[in-house]
């Protein structure tokens, strides 16, 4: 997976967390499924160990339930809201980090 590809998936979790109707538990599900839970661990490794590891703890928490169907979602139902809060927020400061991290790599390659 390309660096844009992973931002790319990176942002659709942050857009499907913030302008969907639906409530956190279930935008935070979705976002995941289709954002997030779609990158392996390793290619988060061009962003940082730092990054790497946050990604790699947010993947944990969120498929802690193994079941049929969405792993997330039942993780989800076994969480506090606010542990879901804090899913979604651990979330945005990832993407706003890796975001940070590319835009760093690209100043010094110029």
């Amino acid at each position: 997976m390309t660096t844009a590809y992973t931002m790319e998936k990176m942002y659709r979790t942050i857009e499907q967390l913030t302008y969907d109707y639906d409530n956190l538990p279930r935008r935070l599900s979705t976002a995941y499924d289709h954002g997030l839970g779609t990158i392996a661990t390793k290619e988060i490794a061009h962003f940082g160990n730092d990054i790497q590891n946050d990604f790699a703890s947010i993947k944990d928490r969120m498929e802690a339930v193994k079941g049929d169907g969405s792993w997330s979602a039942a993780s989800i139902q076994e969480m506090t809201d606010q542990e879901i809060l804090k899913i979604a927020k651990d979330i945005g400061d990832l993407f706003a980090r890796a975001s940070d991290a590319l835009q760093i790599k690209e100043e010094i390659r110029k």
